[in-house]
């Protein structure tokens, strides 16, 4: 259990900061001792928005290296991610491809709202949505359908897949 303690203590190295003396962000910068005790006061909410801070950065680049590379993408110009969180991937998808415009679709409110506050500009946006509820606002919305670490929390993700293919 403490080499995965640790461990979370490597990967939220670039997570965001917390208004706290020993911000989830830096806990790489702290010893051990520190970063478990910091570890073990964070609340759930805290803990899943720095995951996904560090998994956005820790994978971004091979996986930006693929799409960028894929001749299908190139004439995309509506992405909606379904499960975006706290909107960290999206953003950066965003910010290497400007011209394109970008739709996050989260079930859980505050992290919409998190992402809304950090993330949101002219060509990036996030709404409240649910993968496993047909949203009729989204019909032919999408060119391209985005799932990342989403489908394994779904109850029915068959319907979420199908639900997809109308927003497409």
């Amino acid at each position: 259990m403490q080499r995965l303690i640790v461990f979370f203590c490597v990967l939220t190295l670039s997570v965001f900061s917390l208004n706290a003396e020993v911000s989830l962000r830096n806990l790489i910068k702290y010893d051990k001792s520190e970063c478990l005790e910091r570890l073990e006061t964070a609340t759930n909410e805290e803990l899943w928005d720095a995951f996904l801070e560090g998994q956005a950065e820790l994978f971004f680049e091979p996986e930006f290296q693929w799409i960028a590379n894929q001749d299908w993408w190139k004439n995309v110009i509506s992405v909606l991610e379904i499960g975006s969180g706290n909107g960290a991937y999206l953003s950066k998808l965003a910010d290497q491809f400007q011209e394109k415009i970008f739709l996050g679709i989260e079930k859980l409110s505050l992290s919409v709202k998190q992402a809304n506050e950090r993330y949101a500009r002219e060509k990036v946006v996030f709404q409240e949505g649910d993968a496993e509820v047909f949203n009729e606002q989204l019909l032919n919305s999408a060119e391209v359908v985005l799932f990342r670490l989403t489908l394994q929390h779904l109850k029915k993700p068959l319907l979420a897949l199908q639900n997809t293919w109308h927003y497409l």
